[in-house]
């Protein structure tokens, strides 16, 4: 045995020890091991492998089947008129339904003041109504250099134009 063990000992290569690669508050990277994530590379570079088929797809393939050759209507065809049935039955969800699907949901329409802008700014009312009053002071003060040919000078509202 010992014969055995010297001929693996003089064909391997010598065995040599790395320091392993620490943080500057000393901690090894990539974990315990070494082998965990390392600082700025991906842990899954090539990111998941694309489905075959998407679920999406799955139901579009199933749905554009024919099911009635004679009229040439596919599954979809058959949904889309069973709907319109029950709509015409009075049944207010698929009413709904085929008007948010067909004609678009209903726009809420919301109103927002400079005030209301401001405070989702972070601002307080105090610091809003400062920054309103510089802007006005500066929109009266462009509007009092307006050219002759009426023109209003080159300069962004609150610089100088000269």
């Amino acid at each position: 045995m010992a014969k055995r063990n010297t001929k693996r000992a003089a064909s391997s290569k010598p065995h040599v020890e790395k320091q392993p690669d620490t943080t500057p508050n000393g901690k090894q990277l990539g974990g315990v091991t070494g082998k965990g994530f390392m600082p700025g590379k991906s842990g899954n570079p090539n990111g998941r492998r694309p489905l075959a088929v998407t679920l999406a797809q799955h139901f579009r393939d199933i749905g554009s089947e024919i099911v009635d050759k004679a009229t040439g209507w596919t599954r979809i065809d058959l949904a889309i008129r069973r709907l319109f049935m029950d709509a015409a039955g009075g049944k207010s969800q698929a009413t709904e339904l085929i008007l948010d699907r067909g004609w678009g949901k209903v726009m809420q329409p919301v109103e927002l003041t400079w005030l209301d802008k401001a405070r989702s700014a972070g601002m307080n009312i105090e610091e809003a109504q400062a920054l309103y009053a510089d802007l006005v002071i500066a929109a009266r003060e462009r509007l009092a250099r307006i050219h002759a040919d009426g023109s209003l000078g080159t300069g962004a509202i609150g610089e100088d134009s000269e």
